[in-house]
């Protein structure tokens, strides 16, 4: 009889607020849509009296004809037009389409469980009040609100690593319900506090408490508690009003950044990944380009050590046998010229003389150009590793390298970096965003900590009131028997009171009666809150120990990107990271070159001068052939013995001098190419120790930092995944599921009358005010997506999306531990 007032005043509601919000109602991209609003009635602990579903569709230049809506067809009704619409086993049919907009709306009694459940406590000190009981009171009230996400559901997450390996584990997953709790004061009573609250004061003066609400994991918490402490005389229940609604990342900016956060987290692990491995193999490549070096070197050095033997073992003794027979030559031809007697003698010598000398100079002209050959072929192998792709490159890729590494330890962060807020923002370093999440978490695991040890004092508060509710109701019973007893004695069976003593004695008896069970349901009840409080100590323990988990793992992952940055830049010579290593090694190519330049430039040089041996003792040859041509003239004229004779005494002279300094100039020769094989070793040397040290860069540096991120990339790629499953649950809160090929939104609307309030029709036009926003934000994504930008800003890169059905390698898949994820919902 009292619902008929509501249903009209409802009516009128919706009627009202159908003329406001009609053109932002549809969605510009849907010709169909399916607002539903549930409306629910609760009590003063929070229990459900009564719900009803409002369904509203609305159609754009839709076809007319019949639509079949899934919706509740418990006393279905129509609420813009008289009647009520047929039904169809769990759906209502109803007629709609034409040019333009059009819309239908019905009502039904809401017939499924509700997706969040709400509970309210109040309590004076460590005692729980009952609703009913608290106008009766006065004093000091705290009054407790916990909200519930009852919509969790076990899915298979599916996660991949920086490696490209994939992870598969069970968790359950909750449909992403946001929403607002709004309390009203009554007038009565005085606010003393409200955690984190925003207060502000209605029209009517009374003071109105809100707080949003963010129901599901990892963004929120599938549970959240509220609370608040008044005062007054007499108490009374505010009266309070919450909204919910499941919401996709577009609806939602926190959602989104944290969407936007962890896809940006999974690319940058997997691009750092990439770049430690091309820095791996980059280590590898020039331990083997080192190690060839080397034996290149080597190799050079057993050529140098060969022409160094054979200039100081057969080059320099033939010079100096050339010199010591020029040198008797001299002599020779001064005795020739001494006189004539001897000139046959003497002639013939000379000829014998001239004839060694002219293969003596021979031997020399040959050896002098086999030198100049040798010397030429080793300028050009010093040429060949001077040019820019050989050691120049080497040295000019190290130094890239360098470069690389110190750009990597800028994105993820010195451990001095300063500390910044929570949320971090895009120029913030990995380390600076994982300290600013872990220093909220530890704070939230210390509240829950809290909660936790009151609520199991007030537990066992409770338990020690049911014992002492027990012991009175065995003393009113026992009390109740002697009464009983006295009466029968005295008034039954023998009258010795009066009429209206009798009458007060049984009067006692009925009242010792009322007095034990009124103790019996006193201890039966409070037992049972103290079980219920209990339950919720355990319950808010869970909470505690996994943010304490989650604290400790992301102490756990700060610790390794920690590492990974000091293994990147150490900035110590004493401990150096992967950036001293090949700075050190690009100052040892840096000065292997300049070696290499001077060790050239000296061999040019060798060579220039063995090229002018080779031409003078070519000269020499010719000289010697005339000279021998000469002594055989000797004999064919006497007359010119003197002036040939002393011609030839000073030339034999010039000759020995000439031998004697192409001697000394072969020596020096020879010990020039003992020093140029010595630095060829030595070059060898630092070759082989510039691979080794490539080699360690490549298995104590490269090869463990990428470890380090391979495994710092796994939580946040779990993050995603599950934020993922999370949006995809949003379709499952319609609670009936849209017409086919219609878009669908819901909102639930909870009401709780406060003391001496009267049901209303508030709830549902804010429920459908809700709906209003929920369309426009819709309808402007929608825009959006028509009206693409033309052209992104300059420095402005386009959003990376990472497909989810890509065709992969097969990867092995793993289920992790039970402790190595922190979040286990």
């Amino acid at each position: 009889m009292r619902r008929r007032p509501l249903l009209a005043a409802v009516a009128a509601g919706v009627a009202a607020t159908l003329a406001v919000v009609p053109v932002v109602a549809a969605d510009p991209e849907a010709a169909l849509v399916n607002e539903e609003l549930v409306v629910a009635q609760v009590d003063a602990s929070g229990l459900p009296v009564e719900a009803t579903l409002y369904s509203r569709l609305v159609a754009r230049d839709f076809p007319v004809g019949q639509v079949r809506d899934p919706s509740s067809t418990t006393e279905v009704t129509y609420i813009d037009r008289r009647g009520a619409p047929a039904t169809d086993g769990d759906a209502v049919l109803v007629d709609i389409g034409g040019n333009g907009q059009t819309s239908v709306t019905t009502r039904a009694t809401f017939d499924k469980p509700l997706p969040v459940a709400l509970h309210a406590e109040y309590q004076q000190g460590p005692k729980i009040v009952a609703p009913d009981d608290v106008p009766d009171a006065q004093g000091q009230l705290r009054i407790i609100y916990t909200v519930t996400n009852t919509t969790a559901s076990e899915q298979t997450i599916r996660y991949r690593d920086a490696s490209g390996r994939w992870t598969v584990e069970k968790q359950p997953v909750f449909a992403p319900f946001v929403g607002t709790m709004v309390a009203t004061l009554p007038k009565g009573l005085t606010l003393l506090e409200a955690p984190k609250a925003v207060r502000n004061t209605t029209e009517q003066g009374r003071t109105q408490l809100q707080w949003n609400l963010v129901l599901y994991p990892p963004i929120g918490d599938f549970q959240q508690s509220v609370q608040m402490l008044v005062s007054g005389d007499p108490l009374e229940v505010p009266g309070l009003q919450m909204q919910v609604i499941p919401v996709q990342s577009e609806q939602s900016p926190q959602l989104g950044f944290s969407t936007d956060l962890l896809a940006s987290s999974v690319k940058g692990s997997a691009e750092l990944a990439d770049g430690l491995v091309q820095l791996d193999k980059s280590a590898v490549a020039l331990a083997q380009g080192a190690g060839d070096l080397s034996s290149g070197l080597r190799q050079l050095g057993q050529g140098t050590s060969v022409l160094s033997t054979q200039v100081n073992n057969q080059l320099v003794p033939g010079s100096r046998q050339l010199a010591d027979g020029a040198d008797k030559l001299a002599e020779g031809q001064s005795e020739a010229a001494k006189g004539t007697g001897k000139l046959a003698k003497g002639q013939q010598d000379a000829a014998d003389g001239a004839e060694s000398a002219y293969d003596g100079a021979k031997s020399l002209e040959q050896g002098a150009a086999q030198l100049s050959d040798g010397l030429l072929s080793l300028y050009d192998g010093l040429q060949e590793l001077l040019k820019p792709t050989a050691l120049p490159s080497a040295r000019d890729s190290s130094d890239q390298l360098a470069q690389a590494v110190l750009r990597l330890r800028d994105v993820i962060g010195e451990p001095t970096d300063p500390t910044v807020a929570f949320p971090p923002t895009q120029a913030s370093s990995l380390l600076q965003a994982l300290r600013a999440t872990q220093r909220t978490s530890g704070l939230t695991a210390a509240g829950a900590a809290k909660v936790t040890g009151t609520l199991k004092d007030i537990a066992k508060e409770l338990a020690d009131l049911a014992a002492l509710s027990a012991q009175a109701a065995t003393l009113a019973g026992s009390a109740e028997a002697q009464t009983a007893l006295v009466y029968q004695q005295a008034c039954v069976d023998a009258v010795v009171l009066t009429p209206a003593q009798c009458a007060a004695l049984q009067q006692a008896t009925t009242d010792a009666g009322l007095a034990r069970q009124q103790a019996v349901d006193v201890g039966l009840g409070v037992g049972q809150q103290a079980a219920r409080t209990g339950a919720q100590a355990l319950a808010v323990g869970v909470i505690a120990t996994s943010l304490q988990a989650i604290t400790a793992a992301l102490v756990a992952i700060d610790t390794g990107l920690t590492q990974v940055s000091l293994a990147l830049v150490s900035g110590s010579t004493q401990t150096p990271g992967v950036y001293e290593g090949l700075q050190a090694l690009t100052d040892g190519l840096s000065a292997t070159i300049d070696g290499l330049v001077v060790l050239s430039n000296g061999t040019a040089e060798s060579a220039g001068g063995a090229q002018e041996i080779t031409a003078a003792t070519g000269d020499l040859t010719d000289g010697l052939g005339e000279l021998a041509d000469g002594a055989e003239q000797l004999a064919d004229g006497a007359d010119d013995l003197a002036t040939g004779s002393a011609d030839l005494a000073e030339g034999g002279r010039a000759l020995a001098d000439g031998t004697a300094a192409q001697a000394q100039g072969t020596a020096a020769l020879g010990g020039a190419l003992n020093d140029v094989n010595s630095g060829v070793n030595d070059a060898a040397g630092g070759a082989e120790q510039l691979a080794d040290g490539a080699d360690q860069l490549q298995q104590q540096g490269t090869s463990d930092a990428l470890a380090g991120v391979i495994k710092a990339s796994k939580q946040p790629a779990f993050a995603k995944a599950y934020l993922a499953a999370t949006q995809a649950r949003a379709e499952d809160a319609l609670p009936y599921g849209a017409p086919e090929g219609a878009v669908g939104r819901v909102a639930y609307v909870y009401t709780m009358p406060g003391s001496g309030d009267s049901r209303s029709s508030t709830g549902t036009l804010a429920g459908w005010g809700l709906l209003a926003v929920i369309a426009a934000a819709a309808g402007a994504v929608a825009w959006r997506r028509l009206h693409p930008v033309a052209a992104t800003t300059e420095g402005s890169h386009p959003e990376l999306v990472e497909a989810e059905n890509v065709t992969v390698a097969p990867q092995p898949a793993t289920t992790p531990p039970d402790d190595d994820w922190p979040f286990r919902p």
